[in-house]
């Protein structure tokens, strides 16, 4: 139970501390961007679960997505997104835990598919509105798909 309950916290800790961030650098636009990811994030997770109203491991309803998971994963991919890796690599690290306390302990209140669901609507729905700072660290992924096989490249930059 001491897991799911620090998950319980940890995945309002997350978007607020996305949202404190940009109030605390005086970022306007991240502030916007953060809010309108919530919006999506909540109506996404809200109407889904009320569609598909897919039953908990204990019998209870509206299993899928996780919003836990959703809630967390849209404010660590705002802070990764916006503020870069120094902010995003121990912010992804919490959202994880948060989708583990949620469905990878003796008692779960999920299945895994629904965590899995939660974390993609999270991702998503900050990637649509949130772009990344001039300034800052990021981690560049570019892909190419230009011959068989795969070109990863991968930059850290401050």
């Amino acid at each position: 139970m001491v897991v799911r309950d620090i998950g319980d916290y940890v995945q309002i800790a997350l978007p607020l501390t996305g949202l404190g961030v940009s109030l605390a650098k005086k970022d306007r636009v991240g502030t916007y961007q953060i809010l309108k990811s919530f919006a999506l994030q909540t109506g996404s997770t809200i109407l889904l679960k009320r569609a598909i109203n897919r039953k908990r491991p204990s019998g209870g309803k509206y299993s899928f997505p996780s919003g836990h998971t959703s809630l967390s994963f849209m404010g660590s991919t705002f802070l990764w997104k916006r503020y870069g890796w120094k902010y995003g690599v121990p912010a992804t690290i919490a959202a994880s835990f948060v989708g583990y306390s949620r469905a990878g302990i003796d008692d779960p209140v999920h299945h895994p598919s629904d965590v899995f669901a939660g974390a993609a609507i999270g991702i998503l729905s900050s990637l649509i509105f949130t772009k990344g700072r001039e300034s800052g660290n990021r981690i560049d992924v570019i892909g190419d798909t230009s011959f068989v096989g795969l070109n990863l490249k991968l930059s850290l930059s401050n």
